[in-house]
């Protein structure tokens, strides 16, 4: 998770175009794992997923700061203006 936004998000920068391409959704949630070729594999998305920041910190220490730009970015979403319909 440490290098999501400057390793992983980039190298499947095409992956998250084509899907937010194909679902027309403002917001959705993925839960994936990268395998050892470097493909992805995305075993769920939906836009109904509980995102949280709930797990023990002593046990998942990597997540809360994660969670933290997932709310934030969320927050900032409902904050703009709705796009006008074409």
């Amino acid at each position: 998770m440490a290098g999501f936004d400057s390793d992983f998000a980039p190298r499947h920068a095409g992956v998250w175009r084509a899907m937010t391409a194909r679902l027309g959704l403002d917001y959705a949630v993925m839960d994936c794992a990268e395998l050892a070729d470097g493909s992805l594999l995305l075993f769920e998305l939906d836009n109904v997923c509980i995102v949280h920041a709930m797990d023990n910190p002593a046990v998942y220490p990597y997540k809360r700061p994660h969670m933290a730009g997932v709310f934030a970015a969320f927050r900032a979403m409902l904050a703009e203006p709705p796009i006008a319909a074409a």
